[in-house]
């Protein structure tokens, strides 16, 4: 939990329109919110805070949601998350299953699907 006693969540996605929309929503939800455009700043802000859940695209520029994802899963291994994507392969998709991922969602995201993932 945050300092304001809200439960924190973690969007990554290089789309920046995306995070706007997802924090916006999100934090109606009454989550705090972080946002991430790349692998790299996630790490790190999941070595400064307690999470809990993970938003996280799969195409990304420079370190993607796949190798993120194992990173995370190194470093928190209970870390939820929950990958979003919009262009995975059916191999890509069975890699981030062996990982390990609470679940799927597909772009652009439905938000029940979102709501029904999210913890309480």
């Amino acid at each position: 939990m945050s300092a304001r006693g809200k439960r924190r969540v973690l969007v990554v996605d290089d789309d920046e329109g995306i995070c706007t929309t997802m924090a916006d929503i999100l934090d109606a939800m009454n989550f705090d919110v972080n946002v991430a455009n790349d692998g790299y700043k996630a790490i790190e802000l999941v070595e400064v805070h307690e999470f809990a859940m993970t938003l996280m695209d799969v195409r990304m520029p420079g370190l993607d949601g796949l190798e993120t994802l194992k990173r995370l899963r190194k470093k928190k291994p209970s870390l939820k998350v929950v990958i979003m994507t919009a262009y995975s392969s059916p191999d890509t998709l069975d890699e981030i299953k062996k990982i390990g991922v609470d679940g799927i969602l597909a772009k652009p995201i439905n938000f029940t699907e979102l709501f029904r993932l999210m913890p309480c």
